[in-house]
């Protein structure tokens, strides 16, 4: 009987270590498919929200990733307006500095527009910068331009074709520093929604301390010999968005009503926002729309 025991015993063992060696071999393979299994849930995507804008074209791009989150006809060029001041301001600085000397001459006070600026009115360069692109200044401009052009030796709009080039902007091109229409059917300036949120991106990045200047309401800038300056943005909502790094205006008869603003959707997070072709006015909502999508998405 203790025989029979001993055996049932043995016979017990033996099944149960039996077991075990297979369910040891097939442990990794059940690993393996739970790990698949896992890796097969998959989150849904996430969709930017639904926005129509006036605009003939627009871009939100994501200049931390590359990342396109809105797009518009992107690709397609438009008039630039004094967005190309944008270009205009980085090549200008880059030649000048920040302490070059700019006066005021006669030819500058007759281009488009007033800026209050006044005749043999001298200026640092970085202030009359700040002043151009804030209050998007034609006599700035073309004050600048001159002198870049009689210290260096070089033609700036060739200097700014050059950038852009440089820059991989393939779809824009410069025919004069301040963005007016050249004639009732040729602009200043043409370039893509996407091209243009890059380089207010590439400003941002390596201008800062000028372009930061934009994201203000307004600003007191001095000239050398006259003062100061109290201006007021030509971008009118500023105060609308959240964490502005920097915004540019433009508009022309052939271009319409467009506007670049680089945003912060989170500290060290820079969003471009670039709405062309649209009207004087709605430009701003169709911007302020953007901006809110993107907080949303």
């Amino acid at each position: 009987m203790m025989n029979r025991f001993k055996e049932y015993k043995d016979e017990i063992f033996y099944g149960v270590g039996i077991l075990l060696l297979v369910l040891l071999t097939f442990l990794p393979f059940v690993d393996d498919l739970q790990v698949e299994t896992e890796a097969e849930v998959i989150e849904p995507a996430r969709t930017f929200p639904s926005v129509t804008i006036v605009g003939q074209a627009g871009i939100v791009k994501d200049l931390k990733t590359g990342e396109v989150l809105y797009a518009k006809n992107k690709n397609e060029k438009h008039p630039l307006a004094s967005l190309t001041k944008v270009m205009s301001s980085i090549v200008a600085r880059e030649y000048l500095g920040d302490t070059a000397l700019v006066s005021i001459e006669e030819r500058d006070l007759m281009t488009e527009g007033d800026s209050g600026l006044f005749l043999d009115e001298l200026w640092e360069s970085k202030e009359l910068l700040g002043l151009t692109l804030l209050i998007s200044s034609n006599d700035g401009s073309s004050a600048i331009k001159s002198t870049v052009e009689s210290s260096f030796n070089v033609d700036l709009i060739e200097e700014m074709n050059k950038k852009a080039e440089e820059l991989g902007l393939s779809n824009t091109y410069y025919l004069n520093e301040s963005g007016l229409d050249v004639t009732d059917y040729i602009g200043g300036s043409y370039g893509s929604a996407e091209d243009t949120a890059d380089l207010l991106g590439y400003a941002v990045q390596n201008h800062y301390d000028l372009f930061g200047k934009t994201k203000n309401e307004s600003a007191t800038v001095y000239s050398l010999n006259y003062g100061a300056h109290t201006i007021s943005n030509t971008n009118v909502i500023t105060n609308n968005i959240p964490s502005l790094l920097a915004g540019k205006t433009g508009f022309t008869d052939l271009a319409g009503g467009n506007l670049a603003v680089v945003f912060e959707k989170e500290p060290g997070h820079p969003i471009a926002v670039v709405v062309l072709g649209s009207t004087k006015e709605d430009r701003f909502t169709d911007v302020e729309e953007l901006v809110w999508a993107t907080f949303k998405y």
